[in-house]
């Protein structure tokens, strides 16, 4: 049963990997310190309205959202996404790659 699992999660991981190396080499691409992640905001909302998530833009603060998917009844999970950058040095903090990993981490469960 292990293996499995294994293989959906992988079919899973390879499915989605080339949009979701999109997503974080664009994060990349444009490091914007905190506060102010628009492009990336705009980007990651984008992404995921397009799988289909009611996308609340600009939740609490300009540079924050919120996505839902699935109805209302059953177990509520949170994926937290972080897409800023450091000063001077850019992603190094790899922040690009956390805001890919929740993305995709909230996707596989919508299939």
């Amino acid at each position: 049963m292990a293996s499995d699992l294994k293989r959906v999660a992988c079919a899973s991981i390879d499915g989605m990997a080339s949009r979701l190396r999109q997503v974080s080499d664009a994060i990349w691409r444009k490091p914007e310190l905190g506060y102010q992640e628009h492009e990336a905001h705009s980007l990651l909302t984008r992404f995921l309205r397009d799988e289909g998530f009611a996308v609340d833009e600009k939740y609490t603060l300009d540079t924050a959202f919120r996505a839902r998917t699935g109805g209302e009844k059953g177990l509520n999970i949170a994926f937290m996404c972080e897409y800023d950058a450091l000063p001077d040095i850019g992603h190094a903090c790899g922040h690009n790659l956390i805001a890919e990993a929740g993305t995709f981490y909230s996707l596989d469960g919508n299939f």
